[in-house]
């Protein structure tokens, strides 16, 4: 009995670790990479816009095999981002950029097709942000259809 109970309490924290804490580390060391990218960017002499627009082209059909980096998605990705300037620093820019990415690209990396570029676009625009203490956090709504 009591080995029945333990071998359950097991499978539940592996349960657990895997479907929660791995995707944790995946995000955060995806949010790690970009932040480097974006800096690399910058210091190369490009504007925050300039920089994410290029991770938004180059960076994103490589990583998810899709071809989400049409010039159009890519300046209104951009765009937004850089209207967030006047709200929040540059760090948490990027952890919004990261998290918008994750929530609705790499989760989904799987079934979208470029048609879905027009329904990103709308996410990217309606975009609402919860604040706590200065900080924002990007607030997870779903897209119809994805």
């Amino acid at each position: 009995m009591i080995a029945n109970l333990l071998g359950v309490l097991v499978f539940m924290l592996t349960l657990f670790f895997v479907l929660a804490v791995v995707p944790f580390f995946l995000f955060k060391r995806r949010e790690k990479n970009i932040k480097k990218l974006v800096y690399k960017y910058i210091h190369s002499g490009e504007s925050l816009r300039g920089a994410l627009r290029i991770l938004t082209i180059d960076i994103l059909p490589k990583e998810t095999k899709i071809n989400l980096g049409s010039s159009t998605f890519a300046e209104i990705v951009a765009d937004e981002m850089q209207k967030l300037q006047k709200k929040m620093d540059d760090e948490n820019i990027f952890e919004i950029y990261s998290q918008f990415i994750d929530l609705y690209i790499y989760k989904n990396r799987h079934n979208l097709t470029n048609e879905d570029t027009i329904k990103l676009q709308k996410a990217v625009r309606n975009m609402q942000l919860k604040e706590k203490d200065g900080y924002y956090v990007l607030k997870y709504s779903p897209i119809s259809g994805l």
